[in-house]
């Protein structure tokens, strides 16, 4: 028997050995374009989230210092920077103290519990010390503090929350900032 021709030498077996390795080949590459395109999409779409949603926190402080009657007074003004409205905006003091003395403070302002914050509406949270805790503040024997907890809903119900901590400076007569935090979901 003579031996037939080798397999390297047959150009139809070349070909098809060539054409079945271009197409794993292929395979591979169009794997890897398919798992960058799936992490672009999630990209864009965290973009766009990031983008079209409310983002609700503290715009400014006004600071009302009345030395004749020892009451300090200011108001949080809390505004909507997103590009839609938050629903459903509670804002609540947290850790308010001044010095190591905690205190407990109410929502004096209910009408901006569970209110429609559009972009660029502000709203605001009230409060005043006064008597010995302004004498405490302004001779630098205790420290205002307090955090605030702003918590509200996107378009599609998504819960987003804003919490800072501030601190005043009985020289400057304002409030320093000393953390700020926002997140989805419910607050740690």
């Amino acid at each position: 028997m003579e031996p037939g021709p080798m397999w390297w030498k047959d150009p139809i077996t070349l070909a098809t050995i060539v054409i079945a390795g271009a197409a794993v080949l292929n395979f591979f590459v169009t794997r890897r374009l398919w798992e960058a395109t799936k992490r672009t999409a999630e990209i864009a779409r965290l973009v766009f989230e990031a983008g079209e949603r409310p983002h609700v926190g503290i715009s400014s402080i006004g600071v009302k210092n009345n030395q004749k009657d020892k009451i300090l007074s200011f108001s949080v003004r809390l505004q909507n920077f997103g590009k839609i409205p938050a629903t459903q905006m509670k804002a609540s003091w947290e850790d308010f103290k001044i010095g190591d003395l905690p205190i407990t403070r109410e929502n004096k302002y209910p009408e901006n519990e569970g209110a429609v914050v559009f972009p660029g509406v502000v709203k605001t949270k009230s409060e005043s010390v006064k008597d010995k805790a302004y004498d405490a503040i302004f001779q630098g024997i205790a420290k205002l503090q307090f955090s605030i907890l702003i918590t509200y809903l996107g378009s599609r119900g998504d819960k987003y929350w804003t919490r800072e901590v501030l601190v005043f400076d009985p020289k400057l007569k304002l409030f320093v900032p000393l953390k700020g935090e926002v997140g989805k979901g419910s607050p740690s």
